[in-house]
């Protein structure tokens, strides 16, 4: 089965993620656009994934706690050291993960 972004997605893991996203959908969160100004606009963006306070994630937080533990679990990258920081790796990060699966 191909997405509508033209990447595969295997028929079981898109029905997964179709009923995920039915059950817990995206929530509007609005952050500043723009540049570093406090006045700076602010817009409205669905996320998938936010806090237990339905605000945006910080992507350090994310990556340090979330993220980097799971790829470690799995064997992706090596297990830290404690008290040692993770291997930087952009191959790795987030956000080389393929767009979100729109459901028909």
């Amino acid at each position: 089965m191909m997405g509508r972004q033209g990447w595969g997605i295997p028929p079981s893991v898109a029905a997964e993620l179709r009923a995920h996203f039915l059950q817990h959908p995206a929530i509007e969160v609005e952050l500043p656009w723009g540049g570093p100004e406090p006045d700076r606009e602010r817009r409205s963006f669905p996320l998938l994934v936010t806090t237990t306070f339905g605000n945006a994630i910080r992507a350090n937080i994310f990556n340090d706690e979330v993220w980097k533990p799971a790829l470690a679990k799995a064997g992706v990258i090596p297990v830290r050291e404690k008290r040692q920081r993770w291997k930087a790796s952009r191959k790795d990060g987030f956000h080389v993960l393929p767009g979100t699966p729109t459901p028909p």
